[in-house]
Order: C-alpha cells, then sequence, then structure tokens
C-alpha cells in the first residue's frame, strides 16, 4: 500500500511513530487544557449600541417597507428566472454527458448533493473558527488517544510515513500556526481526519471510506467533513518530504542511526 516515492517503513516500525504520535498529542492536550469551542456571537460588539440599532432597524423598517417588498419581489423574480435558466442548461448538458460520468456517482462512498444557486449569490467564505468548531466533540470520548490509534492500526494498519506526517500535520497547525487548540474533546478527530488525509496524500492505496469512518467512530458524511475541513486547516500542504520524516525518525528513536 506504500508509495516508493513516499517515506515508508524504512524510517522505522509503525508502532515506534505511533507511540511518538501519541506522546506528542497527549503532551499538547497537557499543556493546552479543556479551552471550548468559540461560540458564535449574540451580542453586537459594541457595547450601548443595542437601543441605538434598534431604533435604526425601526425607522428603516417603517420608511422603507414598500421598497424593501418591491425589491424583494424583484430578487424573487430574477432567481426564478437564474433557477429555470440553470435547469435548461443542465437538462442540455445531460445530453451531452460521458455515460461513463455521473454527477450523482458517490465519491470515497459519500453521495453528494448538487444544489443549483443563482449567479447572484456568491457562497461566503468560511471562518477558520467555523472550521475548528467542527473538531470539537459534546463531551471527550472514553477512550485514551494511545488506545484510539491502537484501534486504528488494527482493524487499519498504517504505514511509519502516515503516522510522522499526521504529527507534522497537527503539530505545525497547534504550534507553528496556532490554527486551533489541542484538547481532550477534538484530538481524536484531528487524529483521524490526520490519519486519513497523510494516508491520501503519502500512499498509492487507501482503506475504503466506510471502513475508515467504522474504525474511527464517526459516519461516512461527518469523515468526509473532517477530511476537508483538515486540508482546508493546513493549506492544502500536505506533502511531506523523505528528509524530513527521518529526521523526525532519528531524533525520536524511530528510525535508523
Amino acid at each position: 500500500m506504500s508509495n516508493d516515492n513516499a517515506p515508508g517503513d524504512a524510517l522505522g516500525p509503525p508502532i515506534a511513530a505511533l507511540k511518538l504520535l501519541s506522546g506528542g498529542i497527549e503532551a499538547l492536550v497537557r499543556v493546552t487544557g479543556d479551552i471550548p469551542p468559540t461560540p458564535p456571537p449574540t451580542s453586537p460588539t459594541i457595547p450601548h449600541m443595542r437601543g441605538f440599532a434598534k431604533e435604526k432597524a425601526d425607522i428603516v423598517r417603517v420608511h422603507s417597507e414598500r421598497s424593501l417588498l418591491r425589491l424583494q419581489q424583484q430578487a424573487q423574480a430574477q432567481d426564478q428566472a437564474a433557477a429555470a435558466a440553470a435547469a435548461a442548461a443542465a437538462a442540455k448538458a445531460s445530453t451531452t454527458t460521458s455515460p461513463f460520468f455521473s454527477p450523482q456517482a458517490p465519491i470515497d462512498g459519500v453521495k453528494l448533493r448538487h444544489t443549483p444557486t443563482s449567479p447572484r449569490r456568491r457562497p461566503r467564505p468560511l471562518s477558520p473558527t467555523a472550521i475548528t468548531r467542527k473538531f470539537y466533540s459534546k463531551a471527550p470520548p472514553p477512550i485514551s488517544i494511545e488506545d484510539y490509534l491502537l484501534r486504528m492500526h488494527r482493524f487499519c494498519p498504517m504505514s511509519t510515513a502516515v503516522y510522522l506526517a499526521t504529527s507534522l500535520y497537527i503539530f505545525r497547525l497547534a504550534v507553528d500556526e496556532r490554527a486551533i487548540p489541542v484538547t481532550r474533546r477534538n484530538c481524536h478527530r484531528l487524529l483521524l481526519a490526520g490519519l486519513r488525509v497523510a494516508m491520501k496524500a503519502l500512499e498509492d492505496l487507501s482503506y475504503p471510506h466506510a471502513k475508515v469512518a467504522r474504525v474511527g467512530g464517526v459516519s461516512e458524511v461527518e469523515l468526509a467533513r473532517l477530511e476537508i475541513s483538515f486540508c482546508f486547516l493546513a493549506g492544502f500542504e500536505l506533502v511531506v518530504g523523505r528528509r524530513r520524516c527521518g529526521g523526525i525518525g532519528r531524533t525520536c528513536g524511530t528510525g535508523r542511526r
């Protein structure tokens, strides 16, 4: 399953790299403590402006109710026209689409849903806070970090390079870039997503999506969301060279000196 061009088991035994990953994440958890995810803002950030904002909203609503209604009707009409045009274009494209490709075909066991949108409505970029919130559980999982990794290795054995790359990913996000704190409530999902991403980045073949989700204790849709969120947090910088992995292995005793 390993790639010839990727750093492989020549770096050392996979169990040693797994122990290294487990100990590093455990150290990060102890240093960080329990930090809850940042909740969405529910109150205005500027103090003593609540009454002013309400008064301004009342004035706008009273004086421009008819204008807003007219604009809303125009927007609805434009959206309906754009939806009809998009449906016509999709119907035309479906007649020329290759029979070997189907937009509804599942990818990695996950069926993607295509929702046509109006060209007037552009998707808003997802904030880093919203991405990091996807990794948090309501309560810490009742399994230790090492036992969780051993369970993953028992049913989905991975190479030394995958464990070392996952360690690099998470330490870069938590220590170098400070993009997400590693706590008891998010370390398991971070590990699962990191292992899945590293496996795809470094290996020629990977385990089926449904099997990884079942062993990791999440649904297939949730695993797909965690994987995508992890890629966005890492900025899609997922390639790890042999020299860097070898340096970690030699430093921590998992490689050959």
